[in-house]
């Protein structure tokens, strides 16, 4: 299978290589990277991409959105948006060239894989939807055609006599020679396919019915020229005599085989159609403006929670009843309000409320189609869950506002006053950070100056107190939180701080290395000092 050929229209070289060497990673071929509108157009005429990655804001007069444009009703290549800047005058400008899909910057590569990979899907079934369209308008006027140049093959069939004969278009149908084949019951019967004679067989008590005396029947033959399997369409009559007996029975075949091909091509782009509404979870749907009925796809069904026999006729009452009670008449009025303008591009989010009960976000966009005049007749539409999206769009601020708490206290640790301490080590006892009051400590104690990856046991010469600070990372690293009262300097000058040990891990919950945060109690132990002479003292005088 060939790489889809993607163009990537992009202002910052570095982003653009970015960009491209992670299309690359997920299979893709890169036709060309652009930085202008003008450039865009030149390398859509020359490599045809398949799909273009378009920034909005570009180099050039022309932005992203107009250059979209231009590309929709020229080429008709689909174009997904790639911006940092998601405004509601972009996206309103945005909304009349149709895109495909958004990318939001800094880009994922999980997320620009499902975006490329719907708009690719939508864009084939859209590609093969208008080539089977195309192939059934042409079929028909074929038809029309070949029913006015009466090229339809007709027989007659004499039961008394057992004669048949045969016009000079079933000689054609067949691909049998018309000097040298003499149409017989039995020879007749050798020309179909013989899955199907059994079933002719048994249909040949409908011509002998007075109650049917015309039947239609749909059956394959093998042509004796091409040995292909051709699709006739077969209508016959049963003539009978005053008694009722039949006595002749002729009548007309009509070789279908390009509309059973066109049958199985559409067979076939629904199920494309299928696949890309079940990937990127949307649905379709029209209305007609006139009778408010409306069309609903298996996906539209899917995103309501619904099976066809739920809503057999869907109506745009019907479908308003399946939206979340709040949004219902906001959802109504700006509907109303799309009509009432000039407008045929529209899009709104509201929510839904299926049959069991879950609440969905939904994006719907849709086309108005509209008379001469401007008035409104039809609608088509289509509804995408992105109820995935929001919650991830939540789960992003949430976590965003969760770096923010975790930033404010970073600042304020940094900011401590000198009797806080706090410094972080690896795994091989190596600092990875320290506070300037953790700086001063050591540089006081030991007269050198720690930088980060130093080992934290440099400039300890107390042996019993590197032993006992490994211990406790050594815990740590075990995956033990705990906190100790702990003292550094000589006796009689020494410092005395209560500690607070935490491992540190990282996203996938490996634990990387030890957090501990200290606060000087020197004036706190003077005081239990203190208290403790003043005590003895006390029971002394006693």
């Amino acid at each position: 299978m060939s790489k889809a050929r993607i163009l990537v229209v992009e202002d910052e070289a570095i982003i653009a290589m970015e960009i491209e060497s992670s299309l690359q990673n997920l299979g893709y071929e890169v036709s060309s990277v652009v930085n202008s509108g003008d450039d865009v157009i030149k390398s859509v005429k020359k490599d045809r991409p398949d799909l273009i990655l378009m920034d909005i804001r570009i180099q050039g007069d022309k932005d992203g959105i107009d250059t979209a444009e231009i590309v929709r009703n020229q080429f008709g290549i689909p174009v997904v948006f790639s911006t940092a800047y998601l405004d509601e005058e972009r996206i309103e400008r945005a909304k009349i060239t149709m895109p495909f899909g958004y990318v939001l910057k800094p880009i994922q590569e999980r997320d620009l894989k499902v975006t490329l990979e719907m708009a690719l899907y939508v864009a084939k079934a859209d590609v093969e939807r208008k080539n089977t369209e195309n192939a059934l308008i042409e079929s028909e006027k074929r038809l029309k055609n070949s029913q006015r140049l009466a090229q339809i093959g007709d027989w007659d069939w004499d039961l008394e006599t057992e004669e048949i004969t045969w016009s000079d278009e079933m000689y054609q149908i067949h691909g049998v020679d018309k000097e040298s084949f003499h149409p017989t019951y039995e020879s007749v019967t050798k020309l179909f396919h013989p899955d199907d004679v059994e079933k002719l067989a048994g249909e040949e008590l409908h011509k002998q019915s007075p109650e049917t005396p015309v039947f239609e029947t749909e059956s394959r033959i093998i042509d004796q020229k091409t040995g292909n399997i051709k699709w006739i369409h077969i209508c016959q009559e049963t003539i009978r005599d005053p008694d009722y007996n039949p006595v002749r029975v002729k009548g007309t075949i009509q070789d279908i085989t390009k509309q059973k091909e066109i049958e199985e091509a559409q067979r076939k782009s629904l199920n494309l159609l299928q696949i890309a509404e079940d990937v990127g979870k949307a649905g379709c749907w029209s209305q007609d403006l006139q009778t408010q009925q409306e069309q609903w796809s298996m996906g539209e069904y899917r995103i309501h929670g619904l099976n066809r026999d739920d809503i057999i006729n869907p109506t745009y009452d019907l479908h308003l009843q399946c939206i979340h009670p709040e949004d219902r008449e906001k959802h109504d009025s700006l509907f109303k309000e799309h009509l009432a303008s000039k407008e045929i591009n529209c899009s709104q989010t509201y929510r839904i409320l299926t049959k069991n009960g879950i609440i969905k976000y939904i994006q719907a966009n849709y086309q108005i189609l509209r008379d001469k005049d401007g008035h409104p007749i039809s609608i088509w539409g289509m509804d995408k869950d992105i109820t995935e999206q929001k919650r991830a769009d939540e789960a992003i601020k949430e976590t965003r506002e969760d770096l923010n708490r975790k930033n404010a206290l970073l600042t304020s640790l940094i900011n401590s006053p000198p009797e806080v301490i706090v410094y972080s080590l690896d795994k091989d006892y190596c600092y990875t950070y320290f506070n300037k009051a953790h700086f001063n400590e050591i540089k006081s104690i030991s007269g050198a100056e720690i930088e980060i990856g130093m080992s934290v046991f440099a400039n300890l010469s107390d042996e019993e107190g590197v032993a006992a600070a490994k211990a406790n990372y050594d815990r740590v690293f075990q995956g033990e939180q705990f906190s100790a009262v702990e003292s550094f300097g000589e006796p009689g000058s020494k410092i005395w701080y209560e500690s607070y040990y935490n491992p540190i891990f990282d996203a996938e919950k490996r634990l990387i290395g030890v957090s501990v945060f200290a606060i000087n109690i020197a004036d706190r132990k003077k005081g239990e000092v203190a208290s403790a002479v003043s005590a003895a003292k006390t029971r002394k005088s006693r």
